[in-house]
């Protein structure tokens, strides 16, 4: 983990815990760091080391106490994001999407955050943008 990767997760973490719901978008090739950001993300700002994070590529969402993180990759009918429960979760949890471009229009909102993810020859970098 590189100074800046910490640098990044202690910004999110801040506007997190100061915010009411957002919805960050996470957009990047397999293997460009989504996950293990997300991870890292959420464990700093529930103060828990060995919080267990999984990627929910398979179960498509996973819900925490008050963050959503979801992955949209093996969606297979965009329409299948409007059955996720998105709506009601966007008025009480911050919303983490992993692969986000390929539900846009079924999000509640455009997000408010945005991370572009590169691997750039086994060099992790981010984008952070707010909307």
């Amino acid at each position: 983990m590189d100074n800046q990767f910490q640098a990044d997760i202690d910004r999110l973490t801040q506007i997190l815990r100061q915010s009411p719901p957002l919805i960050i978008g996470c957009n990047g090739d397999l293997g460009a760091g989504k996950s293990y950001f997300i991870r890292h993300l959420l464990r700093q700002y529930y103060n828990n080391t060995q919080l267990q994070v999984p990627s929910p590529s398979f179960t498509i969402l996973v819900e925490y106490d008050n963050i959503i993180h979801a992955d949209f990759y093996r969606i297979k009918q965009p329409n299948e994001i409007a059955q996720l429960g998105l709506e009601f979760y966007a008025t009480t949890h911050h919303i983490i999407i992993e692969w986000y471009m390929l539900g846009l229009e079924y999000l509640p909102h455009s997000p408010d955050i945005t991370i572009d993810f590169v691997n750039d020859n086994g060099i992790f970098k981010r984008n952070i943008q707010k909307c």
